[in-house]
């Protein structure tokens, strides 16, 4: 019975109402993609959600391992798995958990290429993995993550706990001081989960990753954001969804609200200029400074004066 763990209460409930035999099929010596493609089948004919879908795959495909390290990092609780539906929890998703690995890799490949006095003269491409079915087979997880998982051992890399284990700190203390009944701030799950917002954890990922073989500023970017009177929450959530540079669009939302590749640039630099200070403060100073820098970059890459 696959994935019968969600529609216990339903089969149930169908024994009581019906006497029909529907017959079964028991399948030996499968592939991973032979496996997957039963999974596949079996729920085409139901609504499942890509967060479901990705789960499967994660058990077909890589044995877990993904959920066994969100569970040693502390991101899911011992024995507990992914949500079935990402946008009704609190919780991290697949999609979320595989892009924080392969930033980290991504971040980390990238930072052996450079120097420090490299770092803050290029723009990064934080990397937003791919979820549910893809193509037509709809077998196949996400490439960059496949290769990440082909590559590295993901529970044995010591740098890559300790990185989960920073960001959860982070995630804790953002949502502790959102849900504080002293703060004035609004108490919202996009304020209170602003870590898990996918600009800023595919940014911070990628920046733990390039800032690996720089200590001082891997230090500086482990600390959690300082706080203040005027700046209640680490990541200061209000200001950086109010936060719109002079060359932005009318229509731009905010800083760190989207999860396409120029707000993940945007955010990478926001972190990368955090690194450079023990005690730094998110605030608009140090926005304007870090999408100053990628506008800049940009504009210099395309032959502008």
């Amino acid at each position: 019975m696959w994935g019968g763990q969600h529609r216990i209460k339903a089969i149930s409930n169908a024994h009581t109402r019906t006497n029909r035999y529907h017959g079964f099929r028991i399948y030996f010596d499968l592939t991973k993609d032979q496996r997957t493609d039963v999974a596949l089948i079996s729920n085409t004919n139901i609504s499942v959600s890509n967060d479901t879908f990705d789960r499967i795959i994660e058990d077909t495909i890589y044995g877990g391992k993904l959920r066994k390290w969100c569970q040693m990092v502390g991101f899911l609780d011992e024995n507990e798995d992914f949500p079935d539906v990402g946008s009704r929890t609190e919780k991290i998703t697949v999609k979320k958990a595989r892009s924080f690995v392969v930033n980290f890799y991504l971040g980390q490949e990238r930072g052996r290429e450079l120097k420090g006095n490299e770092l803050d003269k290029n723009t990064y491409e934080p990397y937003l993995a791919e979820t549910g079915i893809k193509g037509s087979t709809g077998i196949a997880a996400d490439t960059f993550y496949s290769r990440i998982m082909d590559q590295y051992d993901i529970l044995s890399d010591l740098k890559l706990l300790t990185a989960g284990q920073k960001f959860l700190a982070l995630h804790k203390a953002q949502y502790k001081a959102v849900a504080d009944p002293k703060n004035s701030m609004s108490n919202s799950k996009n304020y209170r989960n602003k870590a898990f917002v996918e600009s800023v954890l595919c940014g911070w990922s990628y920046v733990a990753g390039l800032l690996q073989s720089h200590e001082e500023r891997l230090n500086n970017h482990y600390r959690i954001p300082k706080t203040s009177r005027t700046i209640p929450d680490p990541l200061n959530a209000d200001e950086m969804s109010k936060y719109k540079h002079d060359k932005d669009k009318e229509t731009y939302r905010g800083l760190g609200t989207r999860s396409a590749l120029p707000d993940r640039q945007r955010i990478a630099q926001l972190f990368l200029a955090k690194s450079l200070e023990e005690n730094a403060f998110i605030d608009e100073k140090l926005m304007n400074k870090a999408v100053s820098q990628v506008i800049g970059l940009q504009s210099l890459s395309q032959g502008y004066a």
